[in-house]
């Protein structure tokens, strides 16, 4: 019998990076993958910062090299894809399902 690999289930997908990178959020890993979208390389894998599924991801508009994730958890991450980790993170900090998120602004 042939091995199967486990099906993973994406939950959002955004090019950055001037449509260079595409970048993943899978859901049973709770990981953020980023690939090279010419060649199929994994440049980045994030993992970690959130505790369940990431259920929104946006990428910057014009700072396209930054992608904003926030999970089922509560937490929210904020990636600098040009350095390959997180410039801010907000672990699990909720109690109920009703999110109520504030970013520093300074």
């Amino acid at each position: 019998l042939p091995c199967e690999r486990p099906k993973r289930k994406v939950t959002n997908i955004c090019y950055a990076g001037g449509g260079q990178l595409i970048v993943v959020a899978i859901a049973d890993l709770y990981a953020i993958l980023v690939y090279d979208v010419a060649t199929g390389q994994l440049m980045h894998r994030f993992e970690g910062y959130h505790r369940h599924e990431v259920y929104v991801m946006s990428c910057h508009p014009q700072l396209d090299w930054l992608v904003l994730t926030a999970g089922y958890d509560g937490s929210l991450a904020l990636w600098d894809l040009a350095r390959g980790r997180a410039v801010y993170s907000k672990p699990t900090f909720l109690n109920s399902c009703s999110p109520s998120i504030q970013l520093p602004l300074a």
